[in-house]
């Protein structure tokens, strides 16, 4: 697996049979953007587009399901927090 950090590209050595079927970015899962709880997250996300678009096409907006996971993907991606934390979902791959 590949993964882009910092500009560069770095390949993820796997051990043991191990298969990364998903890599979650620091905005990605609740677990790597604490101590920030989701909701405290959808709200940054209503303030943004309130400020860009007024409320009635942020109230139109919100209703749409990747909005949001845009924002989380645009926050990730422009993240250059020290320490940040990625999370990968993997499965063992069967022995013969």
């Amino acid at each position: 697996m590949r993964i882009l950090y910092d500009g560069q590209i770095y390949s993820m050595q796997t051990a043991g049979g191990v298969k990364v079927l998903k890599c979650l970015a620091p905005y990605d899962s609740v677990i790597n953007h604490f101590p920030e709880s989701s909701a405290e997250l959808r709200s940054r996300f209503s303030q943004a587009l309130t400020r860009k678009f007024g409320r009635a096409i942020t109230s139109a907006l919100l209703r749409i399901s990747w909005a949001e996971e845009l924002y989380r993907r645009r926050l990730s991606n422009a993240s250059d927090i020290p320490g940040r934390l990625y999370s990968f979902l993997c499965r063992k791959e069967s022995e013969s």
